[in-house]
């Protein structure tokens, strides 16, 4: 492929309709790569642009859809070559093409992270989206969007797209994630995707990008508008200036370093610096509300640095090399202080700004602006001050700026107030009053301040206003003894104000090794150091688990080496003369080392084809298939139910592929012996019923009465629709256990034992999933009748009185083994394809029963028609008592999980009470046995009794697990409409099963047990048949009809 818009095109087909394997998936990978110019070979051409940017972002969509199906299967080429199409390796000959390609992955990335997008992002492939973006981020930030769209061909849209995706990604990534995991997703947003990491990475790139431009003289709209966009973020902020972890992103600590170093390189750098009017150009045709807090912000960051804790405290009394510095950088960069231009206004409105408070450098501050301000004309000089004292001398701000209700610095109760004022008369007296008129000898400093005094408290009683003595205007000095001596009242403050008066911070001198970083070198190193741990803990965790995963997947060594004593015996036989014995001669090393180099002698390994892992569900059918390779039935079996589950929300591959993959699995026999075989298959065949519930169980209900078929492979059907069917209801299913051993020493290690375990341990065990599942569903609904029944005052008052052993919840110490044991306990499921009450009826239920009764009729006719010769042929399996207790146990399971169905009620209930008494009562004993308490005085009783247990062992498992079948829908009916259905409708139906359930209830009460009713069913027919007496009797009760 030659022409790139073909490739593409031609790549975005084959993803549509679906690619073979990962092999030829990375071969298309890789040829569309050398087409358009990103290829290791390939020659890269600037006329691709236009195609990238026309048909890249439809391939990247029918990539991302690919994730599930290919990613892991995928080997480090091929995640190289899939990753070129989103983030290629940045390279200075493929620069050009490489950000177009980045500037499409980020239009198609973001757009995938919103609530509702085009295309659905599959859940497999949200980790990928956030590594990449993180990646984007690092490599192909707001400098490689610039020149991607100022090119040849400028494109003012895409670079618009381009600020506002690019801005807006911190968020985006941060609301998805936050969705994703309300939904039950474990993972979290990339270090680098933070919001204050990425934009401390953004804003560096930034400034590169402002000091290129600058030695280009190109246009500065473009760049201006991503200042805007960062001003609406809050990124000009003031606050905290002076710490560098905090999570809260800024502008400045980022850009000031570089900044401040391009503004004044070092000396011998080769770089050149900042034209003077590039900043001024860029920064002051930015909106009032940006560009004052550009200057706030400004302005309290070159103070932070150069103010304690990271240097000490600023005489006031001398002129400052630093302050002067900053005042230098503030003219480069927001212009010289012209009155009433842009920048004047924003400085003077930082200053005077009540949000503007940052605590410890407010002074600085204040020099710095003072020293901005001086560097200007005497006009600008005097309409600084103008503006300061019009601020300082409103009385709304005298007023409320203070303590109290008072209308003067100097009449203020607070001392501190009062002798500011005091500080600031003097100062303005002494600034405005000429030297001459104060020549002539006064009155003492005592006087001056009773007179002051006097004057004040005339103001407010006109009575005591002393008359005034002629003169002219004096300086005031407030002098006296004691005025301005000791700590506390605001004495402090008033001495370094004092003392820095008439102190000109542009009066300092540069030296040569001044610092023009203004001590933001340090800063930029600490914010380096802390993104560098940032990102290298979580690399060195993987780099971690990597490493173990690698160390447990290494094969032991199949060679041991020798020490020097076994080097030295050699390897070679005994010489013979061929006299003394019949044996051939020993071959020698060097034989036997030609004999393993002879490459005729590995031709079944060289012609044997490495088997792939399966990425689409048809492969696990073709897998199971190969009955002859052991290593294709094991692969299916391991990645056949995590492909399933991957892929149940997936298009229609699973359903389409179901009941292929279902019968190869079920016709699986295991003569390779196979670790974990039976578990493996079992996981998979319920992956199928829960994640294809209206294929596979009616599939499934068809292939049980067919006699193609072992007993344990019918049970792996039965087992699969129960918990295929709790999954869907959101029930629990249990997990297999193990026989238990009563005697840890003689039990081998956990993963030993994991790795010896048979199935016929597990059968032995009884406690397989259906018996778990139907155990737990058996107390349950015993229990209810239990809770009925202690509700009578009598048994209520006895279990009052008796004393037991009360019941401590378990608890585990967090972090603990058994925390982690308890929390593993009670694994997540996945949201159901389809909730089980509305395929309850017609895929799971009904088709088990009518494939029943047409198996139970045509069984009746062969039976009657051919008598004892058609019960000797093998083929009554389905109708053996160990068959028809699971069959039983399963639709029990299956009805009490479709309470909730809306044909429960009119249909199921009474489905399964049908077959149930049908099948109960059709497996009394023809001979009831007595088993009295003395069998010895019987001896041929008891031979009866045995014979009978010998011939006819299974009535209690039969009958046990129809009572329980009965018992589930008769509680489901009285929990939903208290049987109101059941006995209006099909009362005939309610007596059959009470006379049933009471007829074995009084057999067993009278000591008559049914033949196999020993070992673990002791008892259960019997508590059976009292449950469903009861649920019978509260029907009765409550509908009187029925009697």
């Amino acid at each position: 492929m030659d022409d790139p818009a073909e490739a593409l095109k031609g790549l975005r087909d084959s993803l549509r309709s679906g690619i073979g394997d990962a092999d030829e998936y990375t071969f298309q990978l890789s040829s569309v790569l050398d087409a358009i110019g990103l290829g290791p070979m390939s020659a890269p051409s600037s006329d691709n642009d236009r195609t990238i940017q026309r048909f890249l972002p439809t391939v990247q969509q029918r990539l991302l859809s690919t994730i599930p199906t290919f990613l892991p299967a995928l080997d480090q080429r091929g995640r190289k070559l899939l990753d070129s199409f989103f983030c290629p390796t940045p390279s200075a000959s493929t620069a050009p093409l490489a950000r177009q390609v980045a500037l499409a992955a980020y239009l198609t990335l973001t757009a995938a992270l919103a609530p509702a997008p085009p295309t659905p992002l599959p859940m497999e492939a949200r980790e990928f989206v956030l590594d990449t973006l993180a990646s984007l981020a690092q490599a192909y930030s707001i400098d490689a969007l610039y020149w991607a769209t100022h090119g040849r061909d400028p494109t003012p849209l895409l670079w618009e797209d381009g600020v506002r995706v690019s801005t807006s990604l911190p968020s985006k990534v941060a609301n998805a994630v936050g969705r994703w995991k309300e939904g039950g997703w474990a993972g979290d947003v990339p270090a680098v995707l933070v919001p204050r990491a990425y934009f401390d990475n953004y804003v560096r790139r930034l400034e590169g990008l402002l000091w290129e431009v600058s030695q280009n003289s190109l246009d500065l709209a473009s760049l201006r508008e991503v200042l805007e966009k960062l001003g609406r973020l809050g990124l000009f902020s003031i606050a905290p200036a002076t710490e560098i972890d905090t999570p809260t992103p800024s502008f400045f600590p980022a850009f000031l370093p570089s900044a401040l170093e391009h503004l004044h390189p070092p000396p011998g750098s080769p770089l050149p610096p900042y034209p003077d009017s590039f900043f001024p150009d860029l920064l002051l045709p930015l909106s009032d509300a940006n560009l004052k807090a550009f200057v706030a912000g400004l302005l309290v960051h070159l103070a932070s640095r150069i103010s304690p804790p990271f240097t000490t405290p600023m005489a006031a009394d001398r002129p400052s090399e630093s302050v002067k510095r900053a005042a230098l950088v503030m003219n480069q960069i927001i212009g010289k202080p012209d009155t009433g231009s842009d920048a004047w206004r924003a400085v003077v409105g930082a200053l005077l700004s009540k949000s503007v408070s940052a605590e410890g450098t407010m002074d600085v501050m204040r020099r710095i602006a003072a020293a901005w301000a001086g560097s200007g004309s005497i006009a600008a000089k005097h309409a600084f001050l103008d503006a300061i004292l019009e601020a300082w001398c409103d009385p709304k701000h005298i007023k409320y700026a203070s303590y109290a209700s008072q209308y003067t610095y100097l009449f203020h109760p607070e001392p501190k107030i009062r002798r500011l004022g005091m500080l600031i008369a003097e100062i303005m007296s002494e600034r405005t009053i000429e030297e001459g008129c104060d020549d002539a000898p006064g009155p003492s400093e005592e006087d001056q301040m009773k007179e002051l005094q006097d004057k004040l408290m005339g103001e407010q009683d006109p009575s005591k206003a002393a008359p005034k003595a002629p003169g002219g205007p004096k300086r005031l000095k407030f002098g006296f003894k004691g005025a301005w001596d000791g700590d506390g009242e605001g004495k402090e403050e008033a001495r370094v104000l004092r003392s820095g008066v008439g102190i000109r911070d542009d009066d300092a001198s540069l030296s040569d090794a001044g610092d023009w970083q203004l001590g933001w070198r340090d800063g930029q190193q600490a914010a380096d150091k802390r993104q560098g741990t940032e990102q290298a803990v979580p690399k060195l965790k993987a780099k971690a688990e990597r490493q173990g995963r690698s160390t447990d997947k290494k094969p032991r060594p199949k060679v041991v080496m020798l020490d020097p004593d076994q080097e030295a015996d050699p390897l070679q036989g005994y010489d013979s003369d061929g006299t003394g014995s019949s044996r051939s001669r020993s071959p020698s090393p060097s034989y036997l080392a030609e004999v393993t180099a002879d490459p005729t002698l590995a031709l079944d390994a060289a012609k044997k084809k490495k088997l792939k892992r399966p990425v689409y569900v048809r492969q696990l059918a073709e897998l199971l298939r190969d009955k002859d390779s052991p290593e294709s039935i094991e692969l299916a079996l391991t990645y056949g139910e995590p492909l399933i589950r991957a892929k149940r929300n997936f298009g229609g591959e699973v359903v389409e592929n179901a009941v292929s993959v279902a019968g190869a699995a079920i016709a699986l026999a295991n003569p390779f012996h196979l670790d974990d075989f039976e578990n493996k298959r079992q996981r998979l065949i319920t992956a199928l019923v829960a994640c294809s519930p209206t294929n596979v169980p009616p599939f499934l209900a068809q292939q049980y009465f067919s006699q193609s078929y072992s007993l344990l492979q019918k049970g792996v059907m039965l087992t699969a629709l129960a918990m295929g069917a709790r999954e869907l209801a959101g029930l629990s299913a249990p997990e297999t256990r193990t026989k238990k051993v009563d005697f840890p020493s003689k039990m081998l290690p956990s993963h030993l034992h994991e790795k010896y375990i048979t199935s016929t341990d597990v059968q032995n065990s009884g406690q397989g999933q259906l018996e778990g599942a139907i155990s737990g569903m058996r107390n349950l609904l015993l229990s209810k009748g239990a809770a009925a029944g202690e509700a009578h005052p009598d048994i209520a008052r006895q279990k009052r009185l008796t004393v037991g052993q009360t019941k401590r919840r378990k608890v585990a110490e967090e972090g603990s083994l058994a925390s982690r044991q308890m929390s593993q306990s009670t694994p997540s499921q996945q949201t159901a394809v389809i909730p089980y009450a509305q395929v309850a009826g017609e895929y799971f239920i009904l088709p088990l029963v009518n494939r029943f009764w047409e198996y139970f009729q045509n069984a009746s006719v062969r039976s009657r028609t051919l008598g004892d010769r058609y019960r000797g042929a093998g083929t009554g399996m389905v109708l053996s008592p160990s068959a028809l207790e699971k069959f039983l146990l399963t639709l029990a399971l299956l009805t009490h999980a479709a309470r909730h169905a809306p044909s429960f009620l009119s249909v199921l209930a009474p489905a399964v009470l049908e077959l149930s008494v049908t099948v109960g009562a059709r497996h009394r004993p023809a001979a009831q046995t007595l088993i009295a308490a003395d069998s010895s005085a019987h001896p041929a009783s008891a031979g009866q009794a045995a014979s009978s247990q010998d011939g006819d062992g299974g009535d209690a498992q039969v009958v046990g697990s129809a009572l329980e079948l009965a018992l589930a829908a008769l509680d489901a009916s009285v929990e939903l409409d208290a049987g109101r259905t059941l006995a209006l409708d099909h009362a005939e139906l309610v007596l059959a099963v009470g006379e049933w359930a009471h007829g074995a209830f009084e057999r067993e009460q009278a000591g008559l047990k049914n033949a196999g009713a020993g070992g673990s069913r002791e008892g259960r027919v019997r508590a059976d048949a009292a449950g469903v007496v009861v649920k019978i009797a509260e029907i009765g009760e409550k509908w009187g009809a029925m009697r």
